[in-house]
């Protein structure tokens, strides 16, 4: 029911701004390659592809994107 209220745009930007004001100069997140919606969520928020991982949970392998913004 919170969907579309901006309730994870204000979490984003809240984390950001404390990694901010705590001196990074960066932020890396991993998102699995299928998730477009995702994928869209943190374009908006200035992420950017800079890379990929692929690693095993479980018993099978997952592909995420690497993406990373400057702060």
């Amino acid at each position: 029911e919170s969907h579309g209220r901006g309730v994870a745009a204000a979490l984003m930007t809240a984390t950001l701004d404390a990694a901010r004001d705590r001196g990074a100069r960066g932020a890396w997140l991993g998102v699995n390659q299928e998730n477009a919606r995702a994928i869209r969520f943190y374009g908006k928020h200035g992420f950017a592809r800079v890379g990929t991982k692929h690693f095993l949970v479980g018993d099978r392998y997952e592909d995420d994107f690497v993406l990373e913004r400057a702060l």
